[in-house]
Parts: structure tokens; sequence; C-alpha cells
């Protein structure tokens, strides 16, 4: 099922915060690369909640993750609309209980993937 995510502007280019961070116990993120799983550049860079606000085109991808007692749930994205302040993602790809259930992560995406399982478990970057 698609998702839709709020986006913002910064002089009239749409872009998405990354965001997240961990506990002990628990934690959440997203991370977004380009079609070919490169980190972009990010307009706006802050230390606390919402990390780094990046420029986001269609076809880029969305990492959305989460974990609870080191349980892993990912689902990866990607931008199939932009139309003002909403964003509409196809999912293509779900890792949960252990394997992925929808789709299969791409060998492209494994870097922006290890990213967003970091950033989750990382109790310095915690929101």
């Amino acid at each position: 099922m698609n998702k839709t995510f709020e986006i913002s502007t910064y002089d009239g280019v749409p872009c998405l915060w990354e965001s997240g961070g961990g506990t002990i116990n628990t934690g959440s993120a997203i991370v977004i690369s380009d079609i070919f799983g490169n980190p972009k550049t990010p307009i706006c860079v802050r230390t606390h909640g919402q990390h780094a606000l990046i420029p986001i085109e269609i076809y880029d991808y969305i990492f959305d993750a989460s974990h609870v007692h080191g349980v892993f749930d990912i689902m990866i994205y990607t931008v199939i609309s932009i139309n003002g302040d909403t964003l509409i993602a196809a999912p293509i790809a779900h890792f949960s209980k252990g394997r992925w259930d929808h789709g299969y992560c791409n060998p492209h995406l494994e870097k922006p993937l290890d990213a967003v399982t970091d950033k989750i478990k990382d109790v310095y970057r915690a929101t």
C-alpha cells in the first residue's frame, strides 16, 4: 500500500526531513537516498529530532525503519508522486521478523540500509 508523507519546501524545492535515533530498547529513523542508493546532500542540518532537510525527487528511496528490543521493521519506498506538500511513495521491500516479506532489497541499496539500521541503534541521535 502506498504511503503519504508530508513534505517541506526550501526555495520551492520539495524536501523531506531525515530523522531518528534510538534508545537502549527502541529506535526509529527515516533515511533518504537517490535512485542509485547514494546519500543526498542536505539543504539544512540540525542536531536533534529532524536531522537533515533533503531535497527529494521522483524515484528517490525512503527508508522508514524502527526496532523494539532489536527486532527490526524496515520499509523501503520509492517516490512516485510529489504534489504540493504531499509525497506519495510505493513500497518496494519490507523487512520484518528477520526476513524480507515484500520484495527484495537490491544490492545497490545496502549502504542506505546500513545507514538507517545504524541510526535507529544510535542513542546519541535519539529524538
